[in-house]
């Protein structure tokens, strides 16, 4: 069953990364577009600096997910290859939930600065793009990141109990 959500999610997460990888070229097609408007016509596109900022900001989070759920972010593994199978695989559980207590903390900024600014009620400068529901989705793509590392850190947990060898990227083997 554990398998099974494993890969509906990293499906999930892949379209998810497809979405921020599509934003992200968005905002440079955007961004492109103002420069071209402001060295040919003189004129920039109204508004374009308030709508970058709110794809760049989505685009760049949407990626969060995808990246751990990959095991994409960052990892030190020289210590525990060292150590054998079972210190590699109680690095990488210590080391998962240091991520995801990291991950904690950003979903709660996330949700606090969120609160504050749906209590504020900010906006952008020229369009009045409200910016509470961007942090809200922020905290939200933070939460499916927390989510994808809870399940890297059952499947270190579940490794480290059946003493699983060492992948072969820590053993020297070829990975071909």
């Amino acid at each position: 069953m554990l398998d099974r959500f494993q890969r509906l999610y990293l499906t999930f997460v892949e379209w998810l990364a497809l979405f921020a990888v599509g934003l992200v070229v968005l905002a440079a097609a955007l961004t492109l577009a103002d420069v071209v408007m402001r060295s040919v016509v003189r004129h920039p596109l109204f508004g374009t600096n308030d709508i970058i900022i709110v794809l760049l900001t989505i685009g760049i989070l949407a990626s969060f997910p995808y990246c751990t759920a990959t095991s994409q972010h960052l990892r030190v593994t020289a210590v525990g290859s060292r150590l054998g199978s079972s210190g590699f695989w109680l690095v990488e559980l210590f080391a998962g939930i240091a991520i995801l207590v990291i991950l904690g903390a950003f979903v709660w900024q996330f949700s606090l600065r969120a609160m504050m600014l749906a209590k504020t009620g900010e906006s952008s400068q020229l369009l009045s793009i409200p910016m509470a529901p961007v942090w809200w989705v922020g905290a939200a793509l933070m939460t499916a990141a927390a989510l994808a590392q809870c399940l890297l850190i059952v499947r270190d947990a579940a490794a480290l109990i059946s003493r699983k060898p060492l992948p072969p990227s820590q053993t020297g083997e070829s990975v071909a």
